[in-house]
């Protein structure tokens, strides 16, 4: 188990488009990396995760969805900063030009000031010049952002994975972002809570959760997260699964 290094980048295989018709999804740059991108298939904190992405040491991040839609767009990057979570809307026929059949993710798209009032915190750092690089807002108090630990990730049959993490939230308003990506498949999951939610906080405990990730190989490198309310998150993981 490791911190997340500073030389994962987005997997060739699930950016390339390779001859056929481009495959939908969406793209962006952030101000710092590396990271990890989660998205949800339908509106935002309603939907279910399902799809992930690394973000590489410059930011650059491209996500690959499998049809139209509205998705959920979340980016985590270290606990300093606040996670970045935007409603895309991704059509063929938009209007929004498609880059390699990819919607751009830039500043517009995020409500900041909605943001700043969810939080309750204002510690947004200037914006690029550049529409399409995103700067995430500044953490002004680390004591109470998520904190995850013991993760572990085992194959437990063919493209099957059992993945389970410890989460502990010091002020109890524990988002459902208990999330793990298998490196370079393009897959999101979201783990269970194995207690009650109360108001819609999450327990403190261990969550756990069955993925099918068929493009991930034995050994295979895994990044989990976690994140509250507030927009606070926890460090990025690393861990490698194992053999049941």
């Amino acid at each position: 188990m490791l911190l997340l290094a500073g030389l994962l980048a987005c997997a060739a295989t699930a950016c390339a488009d390779l001859g056929g018709p481009a495959k939908l999804g969406v793209r962006g740059q952030l101000a710092i990396g590396p990271g990890v991108v989660l998205v949800e298939k339908g509106q935002i904190y309603q939907g279910s995760f399902q799809y992930g992405a690394t973000i590489g040491p410059h930011g650059d991040f491209e996500v690959v969805v499998d049809a139209e839609g509205t998705y959920g767009f979340h980016a985590y990057v270290e606990p300093r900063y606040l996670y970045i979570p935007i409603e895309v809307q991704i059509e063929g026929g938009a209007e929004r030009t498609l880059i390699a059949g990819r919607l751009p993710i830039d500043q517009s798209m995020v409500d900041w000031e909605g943001m700043c009032e969810r939080n309750g915190r204002c510690e947004w750092v200037d914006q690029s010049s550049n529409p399409f690089i995103l700067t995430p807002g500044l953490d002004d108090d680390l004591s109470n952002n998520p904190v995850i630990s013991n993760p572990e990730v085992r194959l437990i049959a063919p493209g099957t994975y059992q993945v389970t993490v410890d989460v502990e939230d010091p002020d109890g308003n524990l988002s459902n972002q208990i999330l793990a990506h298998p490196v370079g498949t393009g897959i999101g999951a979201q783990l269970n809570a194995t207690g009650y939610i109360i108001e819609g906080n999450y327990p403190n405990g261990r969550y756990t959760a069955t993925v099918i990730a068929d493009d991930a190989e034995p050994g295979s490198l895994w990044l989990i997260v976690a994140a509250d309310h507030e927009c606070s998150n926890s460090q990025i993981l690393e861990v490698y699964s194992t053999f049941e």
